[in-house]
C-alpha cells in the first residue's frame, strides 16, 4: 500500500453534488430573491431565477455537474495513485 489512501469517486461525487447544492440555494437567494445581475440574464434578457424553468436547469447544471466532476477528480486521482 502507499502513502496515500485512494478517494472513494461516489462519495466525493456526493460531496461535490451538495456543494453544488449549496451553491444553487446562494444563488437563488442572491440573483432571484434579490434582483443581483447575472451573465444569462446579461446575455437573454428572458433568463430569471424567479423562472421555476430556469431556476431547475441551473439546479440540475450545478448538482449533477458537481457529481461528475468528485467521480472525474477521484477516479483521475486514484488513477495518478496506481500509475506510480
Amino acid at each position: 500500500m502507499g502513502k496515500y489512501a485512494e478517494l472513494n469517486s461516489q462519495a466525493l461525487g456526493i460531496s461535490f453534488a451538495v456543494v453544488g447544492f449549496v451553491g444553487w440555494i446562494i444563488a437563488l437567494g442572491w440573483h432571484g430573491i434579490m434582483g443581483q445581475p447575472t451573465m444569462m440574464g446579461t446575455m437573454y434578457s428572458g433568463f430569471s431565477f424567479l423562472n421555476p424553468m430556469n431556476s431547475a436547469s441551473v439546479f440540475l447544471l450545478f448538482v449533477v455537474g458537481g457529481y461528475v466532476l468528485g467521480e472525474l477528480i477521484a477516479r483521475f486521482y486514484n488513477w495518478a495513485l496506481k500509475r506510480k
